[in-house]
């Protein structure tokens, strides 16, 4: 006879509860730790009175999320985010981290047309609402909605300073001496504000070229020498064309025959206080004012 235990349903250990088949098509079971709200949801238009508010009870809540999407046109409408500790007995304004930006805001003013999405901690908070503390002006509607939850989620860290300057930090301890790294820096390539270039074919002259007429300086310099004689590619710190002969050059270099030339520049660039202008000769001395010759030299530079 085969043995049936008392509860067949389960048992201590495996051996001595009876199997339960799960049905093939059986829905999925959630399971969770998180405490989540319903989302609250609420649309404001021009007919909203000022002070109305959409509020919930965030008691033993950790994180509140607040989106918002307006479809027309407005001109004016704030909104302000408060919380409250004692159930809505007193209220204080509370900082927001605007998810789609690096943004931190205590309210929001409805003058575009967009979707905007906030996140806020509210650990010890009961309440959490957003009032509309101006009145909504224009043709528009603003949908709100609000949930929290009890889940852990990524924090927002945002750096910031209340009055419109530069960043105020204190280093906690002197920067060491010497060359120690302390930090690295990527730099991203632009569409916009990059360095302008400059090309040049010799003409039978000196070349005497302006290249920019105020203080700049140059992040790239090539040249080559198609001829079986040597030439000299001059600059000359000026906010004019240069003077061959009487002005005197700040950088000579020596562009050898048949041969090029790439000046190896470092990354700030090399700085010209007034201007920069250049100018090809045939012989190294400052003084020296003699051509070359047709299409012999092709200088390429870029400056800033």
């Amino acid at each position: 006879m085969a043995y049936i235990p008392p509860n067949p349903n389960g048992q201590a250990t495996s051996a001595n509860s009876a199997p339960v088949v799960i049905a093939s098509d059986q829905s999925p079971i959630v399971v969770s730790s998180s405490n989540q709200t319903a989302v609250s949801t609420v649309s404001w238009t021009s007919a909203t009175a000022v002070n109305t508010t959409l509020m919930l009870v965030v008691t033993d809540l950790n994180v509140a999320t607040l989106t918002m999407s307006n479809t027309a046109t407005m001109t004016a409408g704030v909104l302000t985010f408060e919380v409250s500790p004692d159930s809505g007995t007193s209220w204080f304004s509370i900082a927001m981290a605007r998810i789609d930006s690096y943004t931190v805001e205590t309210t929001y003013t409805l003058n575009t047309i967009a979707n905007r999405a906030w996140s806020t901690s509210v650990d010890a908070f009961t309440n959490f609402r957003v009032r509309l503390s101006t009145a909504i002006t224009g043709t528009g509607t603003a949908t709100l909605k609000i949930a929290a939850q009890s889940a852990a989620v990524e924090p927002i860290v945002t750096i910031g300073q209340s009055v419109a300057a530069s960043l105020q930090m204190t280093v906690g301890a002197a920067l060491p001496a010497g060359t120690n790294q302390i930090g690295k820096v990527t730099i991203l390539p632009q569409s916009s504000g990059a360095a302008t270039t400059f090309t040049l074919l010799s003409a039978a002259t000196t070349n005497a070229t302006l290249v920019k007429a105020s203080a700049g300086a140059l992040f790239m310099i090539t040249a080559t020498n198609n001829s079986g004689t040597v030439a000299f590619l001059k600059f000359y710190n000026k906010a004019s064309a240069p003077t061959v002969g009487t002005d005197t050059p700040v950088l000579t270099f020596l562009l050898p025959s048949n041969g090029g030339l790439a000046v190896p520049v470092p990354v700030t660039g090399i700085q010209f206080s007034t201007g920069i202008g250049f100018a090809i000769t045939g012989l190294a001395p400052a003084t020296d004012t003699t051509a070359v010759t047709l299409n012999q030299v092709q200088v390429n530079g870029a400056y800033f």
